[in-house]
């Protein structure tokens, strides 16, 4: 209330330098003044200077824990930013030099503002956040007001256009007002990152980014003002960096001829690098912000991992706001860089990278995180890696005779592998995790084919350095994270060099002598294992990779062992045949992952690439024995693919391959617990992940489309069928999670697919018919899937398995009652089951008279369309096969069982004096021989017939037929002496 007084007092202009106070509402006011007092105690005005208040309030806020009722009054609402921006606005404004102006003041306005909203990000105080967003909000008012203060600071001059050209020989007009201002809008810039980049991102965010992408391509106008008031600020601050050129060197008087003393030059070197560094911090804010809450915990796999899961939409307006966002900067350090070269566009690209690269420490002493992530964030790009790759600086720092200090990787590795920063690990991380994601940055162009030589410093001595360095992880404690976390980060690194020199390097010896480099590791592959799964240390370091890596990606992009990963997969491809011996790193990670008890604390110190490279070693492995504990890593590890295939990286296929090869083993295996394998695919929801992976993939069938996921889908397919053939609970899973609707939308029952998918189409009918068997529940979807019309279709392809598995499947869509026989009948399946009951595959004729026997089991609707079907149906009691003489059998009496209809045609057509032939044909003729006794007595056709005869024997013509000249009496009468 009384910050809003002082709004009221000056914009009405009652203070000034005429008249220094003013006394409103019993308070004595003033701009200058001490602290809070009252003349007599109960008499006179309180004094209360708008100095004392802001740096009051300052106090309170800078506090770790301010006083919750205080923190409450002050973020409730907007109205405490509003009012500091509206008093940055008056002292700032036309009437300034009426106060001065009051950069103290002015000081100390921005940096409370900066501290107000900092504290509401760190208090998650989303409504409000939401608010400071709007367009006429807190943000967007200082967005407009930045540069100008920024100017004024910088030059005492209140106008952006003063900053370009402004003369910097007399330092910095005000220290304080540049630095805060500078500063606090880095936290307005991490209010807009944040707001962007958190789940779920908002609109008004990712609007704003859009249209800054729009405001500098020229491709499209912005919609509103806030894009071009964004693109500004951002220009200033880049010219704050850009200060880093002007300051003096080794002491020198360097910032401009008119200073003419050490002692004066240092000083404004001083105060130039206070604001260079807050400029950097805040650019870091805006290309790298670092988020908060459960989904930055970890990954959307493992038992740290997070289940926010981002539609496709909101991934492409994440991406929006990293594109806007480093073309801001980068543009905006183009122009701050380019007044002082008439070099064409690589050559500023060049002079940004060489301006951020010499930023990278501060004071010489340590890493500044800041610069690293500037420049991590501009290498999005493959032309600015390529230019930072070239750089001889860069070179230099990875020399042996020339990588020292905090700024050169290999001392810095060192260091770090060494525990030198245990006591003060602040001085190391996250920057030598940056220093080292830079580098491995820069040389992904040279992971791809390219002409383009390879940087100098891409070579097998410094991969050799980074070995020699390494060792000393090997003995520093387990529990100790900065020295496996650097190391991580390194092995990182060295893989993509080999990666790259193996790509493009024409030495005949790289690969021998990688080899030998790369043996050296197996004590600090140990190690890292050690650290990261077998002590657990790996899941307590996500929260530091996290600092690293900022929040720019749906989930964190790298794990604790994805380093180790990458280097046994360079090992295995430089070594001969990609033998993996015994000791090889594959070996070691392998037995080390598998060796775990709980697969998702293995996969919650996997990143994306590591959960690929992972399935990778596992599926080229040759000694890779199939067990349980190995079957159980390797199904856990479906989940996470499946959510990476999203995102156009896919190891699906490779992994369901890998299944089902040790599913297999294990199930060829003599004594194999199957029923406990089954247990761990449902645990890890198997079945459910699968049908999941393929109905999310694009509908498109064009043959170089389905080439990618076709191999997938065929293990896919073959997988589910087994499972479902195999197991009641996961057939129940299948069609729970829309397995059937898999079947339909894919068209996986298509005749279509027979010529070059016969193996899928086979499996899509090993699960409709399974599903038919095992309950009647299952019938209403299944109707509801109308596969009729593509059943019949595939009773009529060339290929005898599909045929014979599609018959089958109409056997046991009929087998539990008549629900599907009117569907059966209107699309002319059983014109197609009579002619297959005389197919000449023996597979075919047996389902044929399978499925004609169960449509003639439940009611009588379909005898007519069967009758064709008795004359197939008794050449197939002769048949070699015992299943198909017991189904040809029972299809002759259940086309009896539920009338009288066809009894005339069963005379007719010697149906009965059929099965009493099979009968006779089938008892031994000795009765002696108890072989052949036992034979004939557990032979099913044999019982069917005579279930059969008792079928035909209800109805009297039938009955007629067997006493008069068949003589059925005798028959059963001889069989029962002969049984006994």
């Amino acid at each position: 209330e009384t910050l809003a007084l002082y709004v009221e007092v000056l914009e009405e202009g009652f203070l000034g330098s005429e008249a220094p106070k003013v006394e409103r509402r019993g308070m004595e006011m003033s701009l200058q003044g001490g602290k809070l007092q009252q003349e007599a105690l109960g008499n006179g005005p309180i004094q209360l200077s708008l100095t004392w208040l802001l740096r009051g309030l300052v106090q309170v806020l800078s506090q770790a824990s301010a006083p919750a009722i205080v923190a409450h009054r002050l973020l409730a609402t907007p109205s405490c930013g509003v009012t500091l921006v509206r008093l940055l606005y008056v002292l700032s404004g036309s009437r300034a030099r009426q106060w001065g102006p009051a950069w103290d003041l002015l000081s100390d306005l921005a940096r409370l503002l900066g501290l107000w909203l900092r504290a509401a990000i760190g208090r998650g105080m989303t409504s409000l956040c939401e608010a400071l967003l709007s367009a006429e909000g807190v943000l967007v008012q200082l967005l407009r007001l930045a540069p100008v203060l920024i100017a004024g600071g910088v030059t005492g001059n209140f106008a952006e256009e003063s900053l370009p050209s402004g003369n910097f020989s007399q330092g910095l007009h005000h220290l304080g007002t540049a630095v805060n201002t500078v500063k606090c809008l880095g936290v307005a810039f991490t209010h807009l990152s944040q707001a962007a980049s958190t789940h779920p991102p908002a609109s008004a965010a990712t609007g704003l980014f859009q249209d800054l992408l729009h405001l500098i391509s020229g491709t499209k106008s912005p919609s509103g003002e806030q894009a071009r008031h964004l693109a500004a600020s951002v220009s200033a601050v880049c010219l704050c960096v850009r200060l880093h050129l002007a300051m003096p060197k080794s002491g020198a008087a360097g910032m401009g001829t008119a200073v003419t003393t050490a002692a004066t030059a240092t000083a404004h070197a001083q105060q130039g690098e206070k604001l260079v560094r807050a400029a950097l911090q805040t650019l870091a804010a805006l290309l790298h912000p670092t988020g908060s809450g459960q989904d930055r915990a970890g990954f959307p796999w493992g038992e740290a991992g997070s289940h926010v899961r981002w539609s496709p939409a909101e991934k492409v307006a994440l991406q929006v706001y990293v594109k806007g966002a480093r073309e801001a900067v980068r543009g905006g350090l183009r122009n701050a860089l380019s007044p002082h070269s008439n070099a064409g566009q690589d050559e500023v690209d060049g002079a940004v990278l060489s301006l951020l690269w010499d930023l990278r420490t501060a004071g010489g002493e340590r890493l500044d995180t800041s610069a690293l992530k500037v420049l991590l964030g501009l290498l999005g790009t493959s032309d600015m890696s390529r230019k930072f790759a070239a750089m001889q600086a860069v070179a230099e720092s990875l020399a042996l005779a020339t990588s020292v200090g905090p700024g050169a990787a290999l001392a810095a590795v060192e260091a770090t592998c060494a525990g030198a920063a245990d006591q003060n690990p602040g001085a190391a991380w996250p920057g030598v995790a940056l220093l080292l994601a830079v580098l491995d940055e820069s040389l992904q162009p040279f992971l791809e084919v390219t002409s383009d030589p390879l940087p100098q410093w891409c070579s097998l001595s410094t991969v050799q350095a980074l070995a020699v360095r390494l060792q000393r992880v090997s003995a520093r404690p387990r529990d100790a994270p900065l020295p496996m976390l650097c190391a991580c980060y390194a092995l990182e690194f060295m893989a993509s060099l080999g990666s790259a020199i193996l790509k493009q390097s024409r030495i005949p010896s790289a690969p021998e002598e990688l080899t030998k480099i790369l043996a050296t590791l197996n004590g600090v592959a140990e190690a890292l294992l050690d650290a990261m799964l077998r002590a657990g240390l790996g899941r307590q370091c996500l929260d530091e990779i996290r600092r690293a890596e900022g929040a720019v990606h749906t989930h964190l992009r790298r794990g604790p062992i994805d380093g180790l990963m990458a280097v046994a997969l360079l090992q295995q491809s430089v070594t001969t045949g990609g033998h993996d011996g015994p000791n090889s790193l594959q070996r070691r990670i392998i037995a080390c992952c598998i060796a775990i008890e709980d697969p998702s604390a293995v996969l919650a110190v996997m990143g994306p690439h590591g959960i690929l490279r992972f399935v990778d070693l596992l599926s080229s492995c040759k000694e890779l024995e199939p067990s349980a504990a190995t079957l159980r890593c390797c199904v856990s590890v479906l989940p996470a693919l499946q959510h990476l295939s999203l995102e156009g990286r896919d190891g699906f296929g490779t992994a369901l391959l890998l299944i089902l090869r040790l599913f297999g083993g294990l199930q060829a295996t003599p004594g194999a617990a199957t029923a406990e394998l089954h247990k761990e695919f449902q645990s890890q929801r198997t079945v459910a992940t699968i049908i999941k992976h393929f109905l999310a993939l694009p509908k498109d069938t064009q043959a170089e489309s389905k080439q990618s996921w076709w191999p997938a889908l065929t293990a896919a397919m073959q997988l589910l069928s087994s499972l479902v053939l195999h197991h009641h609970h996961l057939a129940h899973e299948f069609v729970q999670h829309e397995g059937l609707h898999l079947l339909v939308s894919r068209k996986l029952l298509s005749s279509d697919l027979v010529q070059d998918g016969a193996h899928i189409v086979v499996d899509a009918l090993l699960i409709v018919s399974q599903l038919s068997r095992l309950s009647k529940e299952y019938y209403p979807l299944l109707r509801s899937m109308n596969i009729c019309m593509e059943l019949r279709d595939l009773l009529t392809c060339g290929n005898a398995n599909v045929r014979a598995k599609a018959c089958n499947a109409v056997g046991n869509m009929a087998r539990h009652s008549d629900a599907f026989y009117e569907s059966i009948r209107q699309a002319g399946i059983l014109t197609q089951l009579n002619q297959l009951c005389g197919d000449t595959d023996s597979a075919c004729r047996k389902f044929a008279s399978f499925a004609v026997g169960n449509s003639a089991f439940h009611s009588d609707v379909l005898y007519h369309d069967l009758a064709p079907a008795v004359p197939q149906l008794l050449r197939l009691l002769s048949d070699s096969d015992e299943k198909t003489r017991a189904n040809a059998a029972g299809a002759i009496g259940n086309l009896v069982r539920n009338s009288g209809d066809l009894c005339a045609v069963m005379i007719r057509e010697g149906a009965l004096h059929g099965l009493i032939y099979l009968i006779e044909s089938r008892r031994p003729r000795d009765p002696s021989d108890a072989a052949a006794v036992e034979l004939f007595i557990a032979d099913s056709s044999v019982k069917i017939a005579l279930f059969s005869l008792g079928n035909l024997a209800v109805h009297s013509e039938c009955r007629s037929e067997l006493k008069s000249s068949i003589k059925a009496a005798e028959l059963c009468h001889s069989l029962t002496a002969f049984c006994q």
